[in-house]
């Protein structure tokens, strides 16, 4: 069966910004070196195409079972070597080879309720107890690659990782945060005020790239100075209300002393 361009182009796996400096790609699919009947080329040719243009950011959101390890260490090395920033989102789970894609992000955020599974690669096999035995040596030869992947920035220890391996361990938000695989546990209970400081910070950005003469602004340092100043103002705040209430609370104690 034949599918035209168009209707491929109805899940097509990514998104530029209006300003094309900005470029999210969705792995919501097995990573695989085959297109898949829609079109979802999540492959690593595929990122390769779209790496070729220069963007300043580039998202990566996951939600992914995994794949073909080979697949999965090529995006994960054109993703640690693009000059852009790179941001790993993921958005349910990142198992298996996606959870060594995910570490090619400079900075990997994971919602409280979301995962990553990391186990050893495995493979079918046939044949005499030789070519059996070559292939268990193989599959340890390749295993390497993940491995090497994973310690380029977590904070455990091979050993303690080879364990986790060998167990095919689910990993919570939090124990990947505490273990390296992931730098930001992202709550889901973001208030207003953290809604609000979002939309500052943004606003921000947009106007330094629309201006040519701020090209050489660190974003990353003038975001974390915006948001250490916003969080002042609101301890300020707070404390201005605690001051309130305290001065309330005793006007209203001396009325009942006085009887009134």
């Amino acid at each position: 069966m034949k599918v035209d361009n168009q209707m491929k182009q109805i899940r097509k796996f990514y998104e530029k910004s209006e300003d094309n400096k900005e470029l999210t790609i969705y792995l919501y699919d097995d990573i695989s070196a085959g297109d898949s009947f829609w079109g979802l080329d999540g492959t690593s040719k595929g990122i390769r195409d779209l790496l070729k243009d220069s963007y300043e950011t580039v998202n990566v959101r996951i939600n992914s079972y995994g794949g073909d390890v080979f697949e999965g260490i090529a995006i994960f090395n054109l993703l640690k070597s693009y000059p852009g920033k790179v941001n790993v989102y993921i958005d349910s789970c990142a198992c298996s080879i996606a959870s060594v894609i995910a570490m090619a992000g400079d900075k990997i955020y994971m919602p409280e309720n979301t995962f990553m599974m990391i186990h050893n690669c495995w493979s079918y096999a046939m044949g005499n107890a030789e070519d059996l035995r070559k292939a268990a040596e193989d599959l340890d030869t390749i295993m390497k690659g993940s491995i090497a992947s994973y310690m380029s920035r977590v904070n455990i220890s091979e050993e303690r990782l080879k364990e986790l391996l060998d167990q095919e361990t689910w990993l919570s938000a939090k124990d990947c945060v505490a273990m390296g695989f992931a730098d930001e546990l992202v709550s889901l209970k973001e208030d207003d005020s953290n809604y609000y400081q979002s939309c500052i910070l943004k606003n921000v950005v947009s106007k330094i790239n629309r201006n040519p003469i701020y090209e050489k602004i660190d974003l990353d340092e003038l975001a974390d100075k915006i948001v250490q100043r916003m969080k002042e103002e609101k301890e300020d705040v707070q404390q201005t209300n605690i001051q309130k209430e305290n001065a309330f609370i005793k006007a209203f104690a001396e009325k009942l002393k006085k009887g009134e």
